[in-house]
């Protein structure tokens, strides 16, 4: 399909040209795709889309999870970003991991879908942000009161 080679295409070009941020904006450009792929009714693509944007941002993530359950420094974090990656915003370290954590919920990964959950609800910003946080944990609660198969 035309408009998910683009999108794939742009991942390839994204990551060649090592752009800062390369790595999110990379999960960006597939969760894109599997937008358009639910869109015109392509479910095994979508899935795949979302399995690709899921280890972009766990990738982006990865720095800023907790260690021994305490949240990083700055310069642990930058410490163990990966090259070309800025520090993100702290919404944007939540916006990030929820992306991670609905993610593994839609692609059957319930148990990493949960550790995301939380993680995110250990963050020391988390309460800064209360529509966010409002989102996160109702999210969160739908997928554990008993639903097991993702919303479309």
């Amino acid at each position: 399909m035309p408009g998910v080679r683009s999108f794939e295409l742009s991942v390839i070009a994204c990551s060649q040209l090592k752009m800062r941020n390369s790595l999110k904006i990379c999960g960006e450009f597939y969760l894109k795709s599997s937008w358009l792929c639910r869109k015109v009714n392509q479910p095994l693509q979508e899935k795949e889309a979302q399995k690709k944007a899921l280890e972009f941002f766990i990738r982006v993530f990865r720095p800023y999870m907790a260690m021994n359950n305490k949240f990083p420094s700055k310069e642990e974090i930058i410490l163990r970003s990966e090259r070309g990656m800025e520090i993100l915003a702290e919404r944007a370290v939540i916006y990030t991991g929820f992306l991670i954590a609905e993610l593994s919920w839609r692609t059957g990964q319930y148990m990493q879908a949960r550790q995301y959950f939380e993680e995110i609800k250990r963050l020391p910003f988390f309460n800064k942000f209360p529509a966010l946080m409002k989102h996160v944990n109702s999210v969160h609660n739908k997928h554990t009161e008993g639903e097991k198969t993702p919303s479309r």
